[in-house]
C-alpha cells in the first residue's frame, strides 16, 4: 500500500487530507498539481494504479494529459474528460477522467482531486456521473475542511500532521456522502 507523504513533501499543495481520502478509497483516485502545466500527478491510490496495470508511485509527476492515447490539453475542473487509455501491458479501454478542483480560501485551486473510471459496459455512463458528482462534493467539502483547519496553500497545519489529515478525510467524506455512506439525493 502507498505510504502517507507528509504534508510538507507536497509543495504548494496542502495536500495530506485529500492524499489520506484518496488511499483509502476504493474508486481509482489520483491528486494532481493545479498549478503546474498538464497538472502532474502527485499521489494515486492502489486501484487508479491497479486499473493501469502500474505501480501507483510510478505515476507521481506524470501529467494527467498523457494518461489518454491522444493527449488532452482540456483538463478542466469540474468537468469529465472521455479518453482512451493504455494500461502497462498495452491493452487499450474507454475511460472517464473526472476533475475536481480542492479550492482555497481565495477560490484558487489548492490541488485536483481526479477518479479515473473504466467506460466499459452497461450502466457505465450513469456510474460516470454519479462518480463526478460525489468526487465534487467530496473536493468542495475537503477544501471547506482544510480552510477551516487554517491550512493554507504551502502550509501544514500545527500538531500531528498525519491525524489531522485523517480527521479532514473522514469528515470531509462525512460531509459528501453522509454517515450512513450513501450520496445525498
Amino acid at each position: 500500500m502507498n505510504s502517507l507523504p507528509h504534508l510538507s513533501s507536497t509543495p504548494g499543495c496542502p495536500a495530506a487530507p485529500v492524499i489520506v481520502a484518496t488511499r483509502l478509497a476504493k474508486t481509482p483516485l489520483a491528486l494532481a498539481d493545479a498549478a503546474a502545466p498538464g497538472a502532474p500527478i502527485l499521489f494515486a491510490n492502489d486501484a487508479f494504479g491497479a486499473l493501469l496495470g502500474r505501480d501507483p508511485a510510478a505515476l507521481a509527476g506524470r501529467p494527467l494529459s498523457t494518461l489518454s492515447t491522444t493527449p488532452h490539453a482540456d483538463l478542466t475542473p469540474g468537468g469529465t474528460l472521455r479518453m482512451d487509455v493504455e494500461t502497462a501491458d498495452g491493452r487499450v479501454f474507454p475511460a472517464a477522467l473526472s476533475i475536481a478542483a480542492v479550492r482555497g480560501a481565495d477560490g484558487a485551486p489548492l490541488c485536483l482531486l481526479c477518479s479515473l473510471i473504466d467506460a466499459r459496459g452497461d450502466g457505465a455512463d450513469e456510474a460516470i456521473a454519479r462518480d463526478a458528482t460525489l468526487l465534487a462534493q467530496v473536493a468542495q467539502a475537503a477544501g471547506e475542511l482544510m480552510r477551516e483547519s487554517g491550512i493554507a496553500a504551502g502550509a501544514a497545519p500545527a500538531g500531528d500532521h498525519d491525524a489531522t489529515a485523517t480527521r479532514i478525510a473522514r469528515e470531509a467524506v462525512e460531509r459528501a456522502i453522509g454517515n450512513d455512506g450513501q450520496a445525498p439525493r
